[in-house]
């Protein structure tokens, strides 16, 4: 069996990833249903509560630093899609700490990060495994408690709009994004729905937006949801469950 979150992705599946029809188990995915349900973390909830919201950072793998022949040529020095150079870094630090927002960053394992790292910035944190740890939670436990997500072309997004939370997409360099890895559909604005990136300055409005809980683009996620997700009752482990017992045994 493979799972797969609805039959909206029957197509993509089964002529862009070749997997057999047969194979295909729409019952969602069991890690998303700590995103409906929510797990307390009393450790991690102290250490932001003096913050009026907490945003989660989390953009696709566009470098590395090891094999940068493969690699887009559209650096970001920080890791950060949109924003180009310290200057630009300060001014969006300088609306965070405005609004007092903090921003969770969780980077691609292999991104390099050394100028951000020594930036001292006091309202972005890396959010790595050792910030995870540190609080003894998962990556979707976190995501489950932020107030908002940045991203642009991963599947987080998928996941990600079973919290209703407001969601920034990063799409600057979608152009040359997309001459690199294929995308999933023809037309990306058509089928994903968010706060569409294109600045320094547009990072700025969500920031200050979401701030001030206003989310103009709920109505329209709301209805991505529906269309990727056959299940949003956050029970896809018990599906699983009660399948594997009826169909095998187990």
């Amino acid at each position: 069996k493979y799972l797969v979150l609805s039959e909206f992705w029957k197509e993509i599946y089964t002529k862009q990833i070749l997997v057999p029809e047969q194979k295909l188990c729409y019952l969602g995915y069991p890690r998303n249903d700590v995103l409906v349900h929510p797990s307390s973390c009393p450790a991690w909830e102290k250490a932001v509560a003096d913050y009026r919201r907490v945003i989660v950072w989390m953009p696709t793998y566009r470098q590395h630093r090891r094999h940068m022949e493969g690699a887009m040529s559209n650096e970001y020095p920080y890791g950060m899609p949109c924003i180009h150079d310290g200057e630009e870094l300060e001014a969006f630090h300088r609306v965070l700490c405005e609004n007092n927002v903090l921003i969770l960053f969780r980077p691609h394992p292999v991104q390099e990060l050394s100028l951000f790292r020594d930036s001292g910035l006091t309202h972005i944190r890396i959010a790595d495994d050792s910030y995870l740890d540190e609080f003894q939670m998962t990556l979707y436990e976190l995501l489950a408690l932020s107030g908002g997500l940045i991203t642009d072309y991963s599947s987080v997004y998928f996941d990600y709009l079973l919290t209703d939370q407001p969601v920034a997409l990063t799409i600057e360099d979608r152009e040359e994004y997309f001459r690199h890895f294929t995308p999933a559909f023809p037309d990306y604005k058509a089928y994903i729905k968010g706060a569409y990136m294109e600045s320094t300055e547009d990072l700025i409005r969500f920031v200050q937006e979401t701030a001030e809980d206003t989310d103009t683009g709920r109505s329209e996620r709301l209805r991505a949801k529906e269309m990727f997700h056959s299940y949003v009752d956050g029970k896809s482990a018990e599906r699983i469950a009660d399948m594997l017992e009826e169909e095998y045994g187990l």
